[in-house]
């Protein structure tokens, strides 16, 4: 996507994004209604391992920052 925010920015976009979606699958619904690609998001086989933040974390951190 390259476009890149300051990081409280993403603190906060992350804040939110954890206080809306509880279940992981929703969270990376919610990205792929925003505009990441299967592609460029990770398999569930990969999310289903890590927490929650983590999830938008490893997001964030390949396609934001």
């Amino acid at each position: 996507m390259g476009t890149t925010f300051p990081k409280d920015i993403m603190d906060c976009m992350k804040g939110c994004i954890l206080s809306i979606f509880w279940p992981k699958k929703d969270i990376v619904d919610f990205m792929k209604k925003v505009g990441c690609t299967s592609r460029e998001l990770m398999p569930e086989s990969e999310y289903k391992e890590l927490h929650r933040a983590e999830i938008v974390d490893k997001i964030f951190t390949k396609f934001y920052i």
